[in-house]
């Protein structure tokens, strides 16, 4: 090593040696600054909040977003509650509805329920919703009808079978309708199977504080109800938007806390048998329970929430940190059974081992704020928490380790006969075979990388089981169309107008859009004029009431349809918002005290496939009117959005990362050779990953994509700590013996806790997390194989058994 890189090192060891003095003399001082800390990060982490929606992977400036944030004030964020009610008889469903609903408007913050549709009136002007053209018609056949009565020999146009004179039918006009008619007067599917009850509370399905206080008073209204005890054969479950919300915080709130007691006991146990000692796992633990406390508490400060990605931080960073402790408490019970003096003991761990472990903290933190500056807030939120978590974790250690070495010297815990470090090697394996064997299976990640496939499939990555997929086909099979409409805010009734002509205009075009529905549906058009045209048919009928009623005019079922289908409706009264049902009202009115309309837009393709909700964002991302451009707002547009965001920034970030890498190793080492030698096996171990998850069939996901800059850090982590150590033996012939036997131990023990932290993934209920697990442990296992048994051979052949001063 040459002078400068000397003095350097001289300069760090008299830091280091001073930081050990000050930490010698001021303990109590420590004490209380790391007692202070604790109290404000868990008032930070009480404080900090967990949002499940993958809306929070997207920048609150994304004009999505902010169109997606102004339907849902007006809309009161679409959330009900629903009462679905199966089994038994209607009559008897109907009943338990009927007294839930008595029961549940006396919550102080329901706005309103219903079982029934309540839209009788509206019934009743069913035939003002035929339009002026069928109307015509239907008056004009009425007319050809009663002619052809009182004249036999006039010939009938208006027949469908021109073989029955008498035929009289309207199948053709009635089925242009049929798919808008009124149907069951309560909400039932049409074979009768269920009954639904829903309850639209006045608060914001964001609120879930709300939600399951709500949620819970529902329960005990169907617990008071003791609906088994008349009804045995009945089944009732709470569903609607906001149950399915509140199972998702619920199930990513559970995961959160089954994985890190997962973490902390499998981190336990293999530091247990590994050093063989509790001191030691306490050495380790408690400076990483504090520093990812610290993480937590910072967090409250940094970002608003939590979200999917970023909950699980907390976990990782507990993987992440645990080298840390490794590393510093594995080299210091080596210098320490080697070392006389405690403080020169601890000050050559803190300017070697710490320089190694800083250099690397730098690296990572580094790669991982490059993430900030992408577009995709999941990264951005990530990357930031992740690389100030690193630093936090680090100078956790410094500050606490020292300390405690000091504490545990005094009750003699460091005697020779007692110090265990791990040494799980002898030699490190080194041939030509590996290097060989190694580069072809790069070359195949290489040549295979363009073969890995992307998951679009959102349903596929959600939440398996749950209150959702419970019952989604039962409240599905009641309300047919799409639970998650495309939804436009207008301003006036004529908006809404010029909106539903633009969208119906659309329709025979599109291949994904369904209908669109608004309150015009239930205030129609040219009242006036199809009122003439009833009073017109009601004429008719009145006035040649003895040859309708006349035994050899109709048959008694011709009667009966006339009776029951047409004479009821003949006098339709004029509809006004007002006779509209509240249910309704609200639905395309939104919450009080907020103007204007919603029309909503229902599509007919599957929106959980990104692919899907991207052609169908296109086809009604813009709809234009004569006098105004409306963009409509949809969850599912947002995913589609974030998928094209994510996979545009991913390639760009993933480029980024490597080249901060590579420039902060080149500072660091001050040579270009070593900082390649460092990039070499990093990149190797990458495409090495890509290759197995070709082989295997794993797909890419926007969950497990943030894994490689997570992959991509471990590597700098574990390279830079062995190269590192490698440098510190410069002509020690069997230098790479002893980094594989010292370092190499080590880097297994904490790939291992790594592997074990990422591995608690496998307990979530969400598929998409799970996704993360299995790219994790591959990606781990690939490095470990490189740090192992590649880099060992890369530096071997390079240096040669002399070591790196003979050949630099």
């Amino acid at each position: 090593m040459n002078s400068q890189e000397s003095k350097k090192i001289s300069f760090l060891e008299v830091l280091a040696n001073r930081w050990v003095r000050f930490e010698s003399k001021n303990p109590f001082l420590i004490f209380i600054i790391l007692i202070f800390l604790v109290l404000a990060s868990l008032w930070g982490a009480l404080h900090l909040k967990i949002d499940s929606d993958y809306l929070a992977f997207l920048p609150e400036t994304f004009p999505g977003v902010q169109n997606l944030k102004k339907v849902q004030e007006k809309t009161g964020g679409f959330g009900n509650f629903m009462l679905v009610l199966e089994g038994g008889k209607p009559e008897a469903r109907r009943l338990v509805a009927r007294k839930f609903v008595d029961q549940v408007v006396k919550l102080p913050w329901v706005d309103y329920a219903e079982y029934k549709k309540g839209w009788e009136k509206i019934e009743k002007s069913r035939l003002l919703f035929l339009s002026v053209e069928d109307l015509t018609e239907i008056r004009d056949r009425l007319k050809r009808f009663v002619d052809y009565k009182k004249n036999p020999l006039t010939l009938s146009f208006f027949n469908s079978d021109e073989n029955d004179p008498t035929y009289f039918r309207l199948e053709d006009i009635e089925r242009k309708y049929q798919s808008t008619t009124f149907g069951s007067a309560y909400y039932e599917d049409p074979l009768l199977r269920y009954t639904i009850a829903v309850v639209w509370p006045k608060g914001s399905m964001t609120n879930l504080n709300f939600a399951e206080h709500a949620f819970f008073d529902l329960k005990k209204i169907i617990e008071r109800l003791d609906i088994k005890k008349d009804f045995p054969d009945l089944q009732a479950d709470i569903g609607g938007e906001f149950v399915n919300k509140l199972d998702e915080y619920q199930a990513l709130l559970s995961d959160f806390k089954l994985s890190l007691l997962f973490v902390l006991v499998c981190i336990f146990l293999v530091l247990f048998f590994t050093f063989r000692s509790l001191i030691t796992v306490f050495y380790v633990i408690f400076p990483l329970i504090l520093g990812v406390l610290f993480c937590v508490g910072i967090s409250w400060f940094l970002v608003d929430s939590l979200n999917l990605l970023t909950v699980f931080l907390f976990g990782i960073l507990f993987g992440l940190g645990v080298d840390y402790g490794i590393y510093f408490h594995s080299r210091f019970l080596e210098e320490r059974k080697n070392s006389d003096n405690l403080l020169t003991a601890i000050s050559h761990v803190i300017h070697t081992t710490g320089r190694a472990t800083l250099n690397a903290a730098i690296t990572n933190s580094l790669a991982f704020l490059t993430l900030v500056f992408t577009h995709f807030r999941g990264f951005q939120e990530f990357g930031l928490l992740v690389s100030v978590g690193i630093f936090v974790l680090y100078c956790t250690y410094i500050v606490t380790l020292p300390l405690l070495w000091l504490v545990g010297e005094k009750f003699s815990l460091f005697e020779s006969s007692k110090i265990v470090y791990p040494q799980f090697f002898k030699r490190a394996f080194i041939s030509k075979n590996i290097f060989v064997f190694t580069i072809v299976l790069a070359l195949g990640g290489l040549f295979l990388i363009n073969k890995i496939q992307f998951e679009y499939d959102y349903g596929k990555l959600r939440m398996k089981g749950g209150t959702y997929e419970k019952l989604s086909s039962k409240i599905h099979a009641v309300f047919p169309l799409s639970k998650t409409p495309a939804v436009i805010v207008a301003d006036s009734l004529e908006e809404v107008h010029a909106i539903v002509d633009a969208v119906k205009n659309k329709i025979p075009t599109s291949q994904t859009i369904d209908t669109v529905k608004s309150l015009i549906d239930f205030m129609p058009k040219d009242a006036d004029k199809k009122r003439t045209l009833i009073h017109e048919i009601k004429k008719i009928v009145v006035d040649n009431r003895n040859l309708f009623e006349s035994g050899t005019s109709l048959t008694s079922e011709q009667k009966k349809e006339l009776a029951e289908k047409y004479i009821p409706y003949l006098d339709p009264q004029h509809i006004q918002i007002e006779d509209i049902p509240k249910g309704l009202l609200r639905y395309f009115k939104g919450v009080e005290g907020k103007p204007g309309f919603l029309v909503y837009i229902y599509d007919k393709v599957r929106l959980s496939d990104a692919r899907n909700a991207l052609a169908y964002a296109n086809d009604i991302r813009a709809i234009k009117t004569p006098n105004k451009t409306f963009y409509p707002a949809e969850g599912s547009f947002l995913f589609a959005d974030a998928v094209v965001l994510m996979k545009k920034e991913a390639a760009r970030a993933f480029l980024i990362i490597l080249i901060a890498i590579f420039l902060v190793l080149l500072i660091d080492f001050k040579n270009l050779k070593a900082a390649l030698l460092v990039c070499f096996p990093l990149i190797t171990a990458l495409l090495i990953t890509f290759l197995i998850m070709v082989i295997s069939g794993q797909k890419l996901t926007i969950f497990n994509v943030v894994m490689f800059p997570i992959l991509i850090g471990m590597c700098v982590d574990s390279f830079v700590h062995f190269y590192h150590r490698y440098r510190e033996h410069p002509t020690q012939k069997n230098a790479v013996d002893v980094v594989v036997r010292t370092t190499g131990s080590a880097t297994l023990v904490a790939s291992l806790i790594n592997m074990i932290g990422f591995g608690s993934m496998f307990l979530s209920q969400h598929q998409g997390l799970k996704s993360i697990a299995v790219v994790a442990l591959i990606g781990m296992l690939s490095i470990l194989y490189c740090v192992l048994f590649f880099f060992p051979t890369c530096l071997n052949y390079l240096y040669g058994p002399g070591g790196i001063s003979t050949k630099e």
